[in-house]
């Protein structure tokens, strides 16, 4: 399984709405991709997440405390929540032949950053 940096996006949007993401979890192929996206999310220090695993390694969820954004979650969300800046960095990573969907997370920030810049004049 691998990181799907769209997902990403839409879970944080999410989680700065107040959705509880904690729903979309379950054993529906979606909701395994989703959990793990949570995971790793929350091993990033992106969201913070109360996760844990049964003996079998299914996840179990605290239901009491709502994921929340982490200041890095935060800034990676100002960088990606326009959909005019996800869409330009998205169409500039495919010229080069690469997907948004895969690019390192830091990169991604950076990338989306320049786009920011370059709608203000600044870059």
């Amino acid at each position: 399984m691998r990181r799907d940096n769209g997902l990403v996006r839409e879970i944080l949007i999410d989680i700065s709405k107040g959705i509880n993401v904690i729903d979309n979890v379950d054993d529906s192929e979606n909701g395994i991709l989703y959990d793990y996206h949570l995971k790793i999310l929350n091993d990033a220090g992106i969201i913070k997440i109360l996760r844990k695993e049964n003996a079998l390694g299914d996840p179990i969820y605290s239901v009491a405390k709502k994921p929340e954004l982490t200041y890095r979650g935060n800034d990676f969300l100002d960088a990606a929540l326009e959909d005019g800046v996800w869409n330009q960095a998205k169409n500039t990573l495919k010229e080069k032949g690469l997907s948004i969907a895969s690019i390192p997370m830091d990169t991604l920030i950076e990338i989306l950053k320049n786009t920011i810049k370059e709608k203000m004049g600044l870059a």
